[in-house]
């Protein structure tokens, strides 16, 4: 047969075997994109910060965790907020600027209380006065007004979109991106493992031989109230947020954050940040 005649074929045949190559090649790639990231629990706690963000875009943060030594703050942060909110995008991303040593936040910020209530007018602190109809009152540096004692180290980093009011916020580095946040969880709630159940028990009996000492009832994480879930692109996992106050037996009051990684809803590691308020 004339080679004139076999050449199509043999072209139709190059062509149909480079395109099988080519969706092989472009499938390949897509799954590996969408698979998940081998990032355990631990790295994911170690990644996660925790703070306030206010309308000035000014965003202020702890880690999740007890530093050993002095944090070594991320260049950039992605952070949603903590609880559902009027207006703004739940998950958006801010700039490191700069550490901040013994600050308080909420009255930098101009959104500490009335001046017969501030820290300003109480501890003495010299703030520039706070802007009207500003007055954060859910602010997760809040304290009483007779708690004269500031935050030794946080980090200061400046919201890349608009913000329109200061909420609490989670924030992540690194490889912890977020994606959707769920808020119809908000109010219910946190679910109870049976070890946590089992240490309330304890707790509670150790508790019984100084109740009539007491001056205030304590709480436990079973009284924690639900926020919000966020997934962790790129991961099986997905954070989620609860809060509870405990006042302790003699009214000293902390608010307390719990953030448990789930993997597929079930619970893989839980961290508890508590943050002093002061006496009540």
């Amino acid at each position: 047969m004339n080679n004139f005649y076999l050449f199509p074929r043999i072209l139709g045949r190059f062509l149909r075997s480079m395109v099988v190559i080519a969706i092989c090649m472009i499938g390949g790639s897509l799954s590996y994109a969408t698979s998940p990231q081998p990032i355990t629990p631990n790295e994911i706690a170690e990644n996660i910060f925790i703070g306030e963000i206010y309308p000035s875009g000014h965003l202020y943060v702890q880690s999740v965790l007890e530093p050993k030594k002095s944090i070594s703050w991320p260049h950039e942060l992605n952070i949603f907020r903590m609880n559902v909110g009027v207006g703004g995008a739940a998950v958006i991303k801010a700039e490191w600027l700069k550490k901040v040593f013994d600050e308080y936040p909420p009255a930098a910020e101009g959104m500490d209380g009335e001046d017969d209530f501030s820290h300003g007018k109480i501890c003495g602190w010299h703030y520039p006065a706070r802007v009207s109809g500003k007055q954060s009152t859910d602010d997760f540096f809040a304290t009483i007004a007779d708690n004269c004692v500031k935050d030794a180290e946080l980090g200061l980093y400046q919201a890349k979109s608009p913000v329109n009011e200061a909420y609490k916020v989670v924030a992540g580095s690194g490889a912890v991106i977020f994606g959707g946040a769920d808020y119809s969880v908000q109010g219910l709630p946190r679910p109870l493992t049976k070890a946590e159940a089992s240490d309330i028990e304890k707790e509670r009996a150790k508790l019984g031989k100084y109740e009539s000492d007491c001056t205030t009832n304590p709480s436990f994480i079973d009284s924690a109230k639900q926020l919000s879930i966020v997934r962790v692109l790129n991961t099986l996992y997905t954070l989620r947020i609860s809060e509870y106050s405990n006042p302790g037996c003699a009214g000293h009051l902390m608010e307390i954050y719990v953030i448990d990684v789930l993997e597929k809803n079930s619970l893989k590691r839980s961290i508890s940040v508590a943050r002093y308020l002061g006496l009540i």
